[in-house]
Order: structure tokens, then sequence, then C-alpha cells
């Protein structure tokens, strides 16, 4: 298991993951493009070579913060969270930004796991959620990793 730097060459793939493990994803093929273009982050590469998923980090300040994004192949099997993979992105977010801090949010019950596996820390529980692109409202688990 691997990581790879995010670019324009993985959207489409990115896309078909986005549709079915992301609750917050709705929109179509362009849209996502125009969300990836936003972004910076990885590709998550298993040892077959094949894209089971991404870590994006959006919303950066400057020595401050940044919003990280993951999306898992919901057929993924596989233990993606391992030390290389972590290594990679964090190395990303607090010696390559500088940053004291990375911020993750997730519907409750969905992804807690992953951000808890990877380090996070839950911080609070955001009382007015949101809606999943289903419509669904669900209170929503606010998490930080720190340096």
């Amino acid at each position: 298991m691997w990581v790879d730097a995010l670019h324009i060459g993985h959207y489409d793939a990115l896309y078909v993951i986005a549709k079915t493990s992301d609750p917050f994803f709705s929109g179509g093929i362009s849209q996502f493009h125009d969300s990836m273009n936003k972004k910076t982050g990885f590709v998550i590469v298993n040892n077959g070579g094949q894209i089971i998923g991404y870590i994006t980090f959006s919303n950066y300040t400057p020595l401050s913060n940044a919003l990280m994004q993951v999306a898992i192949d919901v057929n993924c099997n596989e233990q993606w969270i391992v030390k290389d993979v972590l290594d990679k992105v964090f190395e990303y977010a607090f010696i390559e930004l500088a940053l004291p801090r990375v911020s993750a949010w997730c519907a409750e019950g969905q992804n807690d796991l992953y951000l808890l596996e990877m380090g996070f820390q839950q911080e609070g529980v955001i009382r007015q959620g949101c809606n999943t692109a289903a419509g669904i409202f669900v209170q929503a688990s606010s998490t930080i990793a720190g340096n």
C-alpha cells in the first residue's frame, strides 16, 4: 500500500469512488473535477497498483489548519491505514505545509473509525449537523490531528 500525489489523471477513477463512498458528494463528473482542482493530496494505491481511495486537503490556512477529506472504495477490504501511508500524508501536512493541526469531519457513524485509526481525536460534535448527498440529516463529528 502506498500513496501517489493527486493529479488530474486520477480524477475519473476517484469520481467512481466518491459516488459510492462519500456521503457528502453529489453532482456530476465536471463538478467533481472542479472540486478536486481546488485540493491537494494523495491517491491511495494497493499493492496490485489499483487506486482504492484518496486523501485530500482543502480550506488551507497557512501556519494554522487544513481540512482533510478521506474516501475509500466501499469494496476495498484491505488495510490501507499503514505506516507508509500515514507517514507520507502527515509529513506533507506537518512538515511541508508547517501546520500545527489538521482537521477532519465526518457524518457520525461513517468514517469515524478511519479518522481515529489515523490518529485523530474527536474534538466535538457539530450540533447543526449537515445533510448528506442523499438528503439525510446527520450529526457530524469534528476531529483533529495535532503535530
